[in-house]
């Protein structure tokens, strides 16, 4: 992760821990075109935050039809330079089935948007099936006080476990708490927008009704067939819950 000057000079560099890396054998690390789609900043340009659009290899399967996908969100202190901490942010599975049925189908965390200094953001999930189109929906997010998954190597258990003479399947671990998150907006369900590609939000200027603009592109992935959407919406911040500070340190496992 890497910062760069307006003309392209390299200014400074995040180091990326281990458990990201790819490996050759795809047992570990994030996977092709899932990597990390989203940064943001603090208000206060504290801390850096960005996310993998699904789960690492490790971490248990991409989103699906029938299965949610275990994303990471991984903090950055920009006084340091240094990762400070990571929480499970679950990714909906994809909600339409492509046509045809064997056609590609995906949904992804592909941005995250800091409202306040303490762990609340917007985020927004864009999913597509063939056939179909794009399906992309708005969420508020709180990380404030989700266990810290840093000291994890992985989230998903490969192999049966035995629990009081039940033998469970292999299966995610039960990360609590992980993030929080509340669906504000459907683009075309609520709006009647179809949406392309939107993969990307900002905070515009604060309107003359006293509301918060918030911009919403899309990336046309210099494609014909696409276009790059600008969407303006109108948030109000003051009945936008946000959260207090009520721990020192979130929870954490070694």
């Amino acid at each position: 992760m890497r910062q760069f000057s307006i003309n392209g000079q390299q200014i400074s560099e995040l180091p990326v821990p281990a458990k990201y890396l790819p490996t050759a054998d795809q047992s570990s690390g994030i996977r092709n075109n899932a990597a990390f789609e989203s940064l943001t900043l603090t208000p206060d340009q504290r801390f850096l935050y960005t996310a993998t659009e699904n789960a690492l290899f490790q971490d248990g399967p991409a989103a699906t039809l029938e299965d949610p996908s275990l994303s990471r969100i991984l903090k950055y202190d920009l006084s340091t330079g240094q990762p400070v901490g990571e929480f499970v942010y679950e990714v909906e599975a994809v909600p339409n089935e492509p046509v045809p049925a064997d056609g590609f189908a995906t949904n992804g965390l592909v941005e995250l948007l800091a409202l306040d200094n303490n762990g609340t953001f917007l985020a927004l999930e864009r999913a597509f099936s063939t056939g179909v189109g794009n399906t992309v929906k708005l969420y508020q997010v709180n990380a404030q006080g989700a266990l810290d998954v840093s000291g994890l190597a992985d989230l998903f258990r490969d192999e049966p476990l035995e629990d009081d003479g039940a033998i469970l399947p292999p299966g995610p671990f039960a990360i609590d708490p992980a993030v929080t998150k509340t669906e504000l907006l459907d683009f075309e369900a609520d709006l009647g927008i179809t949406p392309d590609n939107l993969e990307g939000i900002t905070l515009g200027p604060v309107l003359e009704d006293g509301r918060q603009s918030l911009i919403v592109v899309s990336d046309n992935n210099f494609s014909e067939t696409q276009t790059t959407q600008f969407i303006a919406l109108a948030l109000d911040l003051a009945t936008t819950p946000t959260v207090l500070p009520v721990l020192e340190t979130p929870y954490t496992i070694d």
